[in-house]
């Protein structure tokens, strides 16, 4: 259950609004999943990832490794699939236009602000760890 100073958002997309069920309501500033990839390995201290796979081996090598553990009936997803494949190397481009209308949302901190307090954080937790 949200909290109840978000209660008013929730209800806005309950069953029989409007809104309910649209695909639109995405927090984000444009990013590219190779910068925010990279934004998050730079938090933590690790230099950008620069290494690049072809398209058509990531597509097979997903598919390889779905078919592998279907037929071996293993519980977990693999770790490259064709979706990620597809989702990897599609530009996704997310606009909050529509949830600043519809449910008057405001982002308390921008991607830049919050990838600095990740940054901090986990620079912290690295310290605690050495003690």
């Amino acid at each position: 259950m949200p909290p109840k100073r978000t209660c008013w958002r929730w209800e806005k997309l309950g069953i029989g609004s409007p809104i309910a069920g649209k695909d639109t309501y995405q927090p984000s500033e444009p990013i590219t999943h190779e910068a925010l990839i990279n934004a998050w390995l730079k938090a933590d201290g690790f230099p950008p990832e620069t290494r690049r796979m072809p398209l058509g081996l990531a597509k097979f090598l997903g598919a390889a490794l779905e078919t592998i553990y279907r037929t071996l009936h293993i519980q977990q997803e693999p770790p490259l699939t064709r979706f990620m494949v597809e989702q990897l190397s599609t530009a996704h481009w997310f606009d909050i236009t529509a949830a600043r209308r519809d449910l008057g949302y405001t982002p308390r901190v921008s991607v830049a602000e919050g990838l600095a307090r990740l940054s901090q954080y986990l620079a912290r937790e690295r310290m605690q760890r050495r003690g």
